[in-house]
């Protein structure tokens, strides 16, 4: 699990499959906004870094010189289904997550209207209501 000190070293970091496949640069950073625990990173895939895709950061380890590795592959990631980054993802969205990437929902037992995951914004504080 990771920590807001570990915010600096995933933003930016080089997503790498579990083969040691490079599959892009990272981005963003989503964080539960029961816990503010960091849950999601969008990692610039295709072409020119072009497309994003989001990956649970549930089983990934950061290496050393900025290496955060994932233990899906490649391909996995870069099918990923594509969500709006901008501000809290939808329920629907992350359901839809959570299924593809087969990683357990932690919010399972939580109401709908409790269930939110917020973008990390460039300020160094989490997106607000309204922003």
């Amino acid at each position: 699990m990771y920590t807001t000190v570990d915010f600096d070293r995933i933003r930016g970091a080089v997503a790498f499959d579990r083969s040691g496949l490079r599959i892009g640069d990272v981005g963003e950073v989503f964080l539960d906004d029961q816990t503010g625990v960091p849950i999601w990173v969008s990692i610039h895939t295709g072409l020119f870094g072009r497309h994003h895709s989001l990956v649970p950061l549930e089983g990934s380890h950061l290496e050393h010189h900025g290496r955060l590795v994932f233990p899906h592959d490649r391909d996995v990631v870069k099918d990923a289904p594509r969500v709006d980054e901008h501000g809290h993802l939808e329920k629907e969205q992350e359901d839809a997550l959570y299924e593809y990437y087969a990683v357990p929902d932690p919010h399972e037992d939580m109401a709908s209207a409790q269930r939110r995951t917020r973008r990390w914004i460039d300020d160094g504080g989490p997106l607000r209501e309204g922003d």
